[in-house]
């Protein structure tokens, strides 16, 4: 079992989900599963996904056998996870190289720490800078991280056992 698992739900995601999958695959931390689930695009994502899946034995694709909707994809993948701790990921946003390692570290190190979170570059489909989210905003006072990303849906860049 690894001990992170990295929910990735997908649908439609072809423009996106190779530089997704690749940024995970390149983490310093390897102690991963990588679960890709998918709402039965209708574009190339699950062709993109299993040749992912085929060539990386970290990655597992779930696709879904019909249309689930956007909740009962997210909870597919959250459900898949099989490890101590879980990442999700959506597919169009990417990890820096250290995401996880770090993010690991402060668990590890501070188990009573339920949930960690990062800072957040926003960018456009040229990779220009938007806007930037500092991610020790909350620091102090996890209930209102989660309080935050989930009103934002900006769960994306915590881990949470």
């Amino acid at each position: 079992m690894s001990l992170v698992s990295v929910c990735i739900p997908s649908y439609n995601g072809e423009n996106f989900i190779s530089d997704t999958i690749n940024s995970v695959l390149v983490q310093t931390f390897t102690d991963f599963e990588l679960i890709v689930t998918d709402d039965n695009s209708t574009d190339g994502t699950a062709n993109i996904v299993r040749r992912f899946a085929e060539t990386d034995s970290r990655v597992r694709f779930v696709p879904s056998k019909g249309r689930v909707g956007a909740e009962r994809n997210w909870n597919q993948a959250l459900h898949a996870g099989r490890s101590k701790y879980t990442k999700v990921l959506c597919q169009d946003d990417t990890l820096e190289p250290d995401c996880l390692t770090r993010q690991v570290e402060i668990l590890e190190a501070h188990p009573d720490v339920a949930l960690v979170s990062c800072n957040r570059f926003i960018i456009d489909n040229s990779d220009e800078l938007l806007s930037y989210w500092d991610g020790q905003k909350f620091k102090s006072n996890s209930f209102d991280m989660i309080r935050y990303a989930v009103s934002t849906c900006t769960l994306v860049n915590i881990i949470n056992p």
